[in-house]
């Protein structure tokens, strides 16, 4: 009895070594056997970031001072069996009791509205005189990028993706100062008003989803995610094919009806699953397509290269789901990752800059450039398109 009960007082201890014993384990594993055969890689899911799986560099000035033991324990926590647990119910505790987010860059709202803070920020010191300077010259700029594809037999549309919190500015949380999110629009009229003056063509996402708003009983940005939903990337699609074929474009057209889901998966619980929730509050009203179009004849599919962020997926498969679907090659941020779309589906392919070159200069009929209203008008994958052009042009000279 009394052995039995020695053993019940070491169990926490044994179970504590066995647990940090287990996450060096990875450790020295992934470093060794790991490397030289990366298949048998032991790989453990971490919430709330990414942490290397490989040991962190050893030398002895790093020892002395304790660097590398720091960066060990700070590797192997994470994959200890209670660590993902810890966290979860962490978080949860954060949202089920005080109603905020153990993630600092995801807020909760009122109505329990997910949003990352990055769009509240944006949309709160929204500028418009800042708008008004710059616009002409910006515009200017798309306006030449448009005319050196048109010099190349390429059509060439830009794309003006909304903002939920924008859209939504009712879920900001109450008290947080927000001196200029009232000159939102103002702003973004002010970039289209110069995009007119240009010339450029370019659909206005965010017009387009305002005008349909009273057309639908379902939301068009679903609680728990960041971006649009599928009925506000169908809108947008629509949009972009009416626009693209004035231009000469070979968009096949579509419609669809909605009806209403209860289960939001991908995109539209993006933010509940970043908080990584034991429970998370996610039977909400999210929208089911059901799209309708007529095939032409011939179908010939438009080839299309884009550059362009995260909006752009839910674009992209009401594209996708016309009867006569375009080729479509996606560099997603300029430089993140590549896409194609081949017959109706997306794949993820190597990045490769050369291909990159070819695809936008020579294989597209289409070239199309997306920016979110928060970035406009100068987003990193924009200005990374023009600096490429203006270098191709400057090499012809």
């Amino acid at each position: 009895m009394a052995a039995s009960r020695r053993i019940l007082g070491r169990l926490p201890a044994l179970l504590g070594a066995a647990v940090i014993a287990l996450g060096a384990s990875q450790i020295i594993w992934n470093g060794t056997v790991g490397q030289l055969v990366p298949r048998l890689h032991w790989h453990v899911k971490i919430p709330l970031g990414a942490i290397p799986d490989h040991p962190p560099p050893l030398s002895l000035a790093a020892l002395l001072d304790g660097a590398w033991q720091r960066q060990v324990a700070h590797a192997i926590g994470p994959r200890t069996i209670l660590y993902r647990m810890a966290v979860r119910w962490k978080t949860q505790f954060y949202y089920s009791v005080f109603g905020t987010s153990g993630d600092q860059t995801v807020g909760v709202g009122p109505d329990g509205q997910l949003f990352q803070w990055e769009y509240v920020r944006a949309y709160c010191r929204s500028d418009v005189a800042e708008m008004r300077a710059v616009a002409p010259d910006a515009a200017a700029g798309l306006r030449a990028l448009q005319d050196r594809f048109a010099a190349r037999g390429q059509a060439f549309l830009y794309l003006i993706t909304p903002s939920k919190v924008a859209e939504n500015p009712w879920i900001i949380p109450p008290g947080y100062p927000c001196p200029h999110g009232a000159d939102a629009t103002a702003r973004r009229l002010a970039w289209t008003a110069a995009l007119d003056q240009a010339g450029v063509h370019y659909v206005d996402a965010t017009a387009a989803l305002r005008q349909a708003a009273d057309r639908f009983q379902v939301p068009m940005f679903p609680r728990g995610g960041t971006h649009w939903d599928s009925l506000g990337g169908a809108l947008a699609a629509q949009a972009l094919t009416a626009e693209a074929d004035a231009h000469g474009g070979r968009l096949t057209p579509f419609s669809f009806s909605v009806a209403v889901g209860w289960r939001p998966t991908g995109d539209d619980r993006d933010l509940y699953d970043m908080l990584n929730l034991v429970a998370p509050d996610d039977r909400y009203p999210v929208p089911v397509l059901t799209y309708h179009s007529v095939p032409p004849v011939p179908c010939r599919p438009q080839r299309i290269a884009q550059v362009a962020g995260s909006f752009i997926f839910r674009l992209n498969e009401s594209l996708m789901a016309a009867a006569c679907p375009p080729e479509i090659r996606l560099y997603w941020y300029w430089d993140q990752r590549a896409f194609v779309y081949p017959n109706g589906t997306r794949i993820k392919v190597p990045l490769d800059p050369a291909r990159r070159g070819d695809d936008l200069l020579r294989w597209a009929d289409l070239v199309i450039l997306e920016e979110n209203e928060t970035t406009i008008p100068a987003s990193p994958q924009g200005n990374a398109l023009l600096r490429m052009m203006a270098a191709r042009v400057s090499a012809a000279r």
